[in-house]
């Protein structure tokens, strides 16, 4: 039995261990910052931004054809503005209180008033916009187009494309350097990071970077472009000297990018492995991950399988003291039966 009893143990702290696995994402959950609203818009809501003014966000709803705007004072839709085909891509104009919004299944691009939530214009780009981004100094939108290699220029002014410069293959991310006049273009099948000029609207430096490179996103505090990659890194690329100056590893599969100006903090959502790791500014390292609202499957998997060993080897446990037992109980009455026979067969 004191077998058994060292088998069980073993067993039920393993068990408990298990538990705790399982347990302690839900209790860090639990002190994580609350959700505060959900509210329900169309389906596959993609791009969003922000417009300070009125104090609105206007979500692509991609499957609709739609922008839902929405009052951050009431967290309710307030309009619903119709555009083109499966919008994907949004960024906000404050110099002239206008949304521009990518409509990847039309090669247009809506402009929407945040004064009347009314679509004003519409700007024929490339035949597959993709993302934008604004040039505050220039009052100019920088559009990638995803199959055509070209970023076309729009001037807010005339709504009109005013030029388009060649990039690499598969251009999909862009953001904007204020402090330097440039713009960051990421080319996924290139590998690359082409950097436009805004005053010459000529690329001056290409930097090799990562497998498929995706988002970007600038950094104003430290003058750096941070670009999400296939091969589970961030390159943190020096707009000084146009090269890349450090390598983050970060979650299986980074896309989206945003960066934190008040903790001087980057976050990159990392889609496969269902978590969004922070990489501090300052040391360009990844300082922490956290998951959502639900643990990765495959850590679930993990958890469980321990759990579910440990029962093994207590059941286990069990079925060999039970048949120890049954064997000693048969060996006991065999040498009784054997002492009761020993007389007869004497006599």
């Amino acid at each position: 039995m004191a077998k058994y009893h060292r088998h069980h143990t073993t067993a039920t702290l393993l068990l408990i261990a298990a538990l705790l696995l399982v347990s302690s994402p839900l209790r860090s959950l639990a002190s994580a910052q609350a959700v505060v609203a959900n509210v329900v818009v169309g389906n596959n809501p993609v791009g969003v931004a922000y417009d300070p003014a009125k104090g609105e966000v206007f979500v692509a709803i991609s499957a609709a054809g739609t922008v839902s705007v929405i009052s951050d004072a009431s967290d309710t839709i307030a309009a619903t503005v119709r555009v083109g085909r499966a919008p994907i891509g949004v960024t906000y104009d404050p110099a002239k209180g206008e949304v521009f919004v990518v409509n990847y299944g039309s090669p247009e691009i809506s402009v929407i008033s945040d004064t009347t939530d009314r679509v004003v214009g519409d700007v024929t780009a490339g035949p597959t916009p993709y993302a934008l981004a604004y040039d505050s100094e220039k009052g100019e939108l920088f559009v990638t187009d995803a199959d055509d290699n070209v970023v076309s220029v729009v001037s807010d002014t005339t709504n009109k494309v005013v030029a388009n410069v060649t990039v690499g293959s598969s251009a999909y991310g862009v953001a904007y350097d204020p402090g330097k006049g440039e713009f960051f273009v990421t080319e996924a099948d290139d590998n690359t990071v082409s950097v436009v000029s805004d005053t010459t609207n000529g690329v001056v430096a290409n930097v090799k970077v990562g497998s498929s490179p995706y988002s970007v996103v600038y950094d104003p505090a430290k003058g750096e472009v941070f670009v999400t990659e296939d091969d589970d890194i961030v390159s943190v690329i020096s707009d000084a000297n146009n090269s890349v100056v450090a390598t983050v590893g970060v979650g299986d599969t980074p896309i989206g990018l945003a960066f934190d100006a008040s903790r001087g903090e980057m976050f990159v959502s990392n889609y496969l492995s269902a978590t969004v790791s922070v990489i501090s500014g300052s040391s360009a390292t990844a300082v922490s991950q956290s998951s959502g609202t639900e643990s990765p499957p495959g850590a679930l998997v993990l958890m469980f399988a321990v759990a579910l060993v440990a029962v093994l080897i207590s059941y286990l446990a069990w079925r060999r003291v039970g048949t120890e037992s049954r064997h000693g109980e048969s060996q006991k009455e065999s040498s009784r039966s054997m002492d009761s026979s020993s007389p007869n067969q004497a006599r």
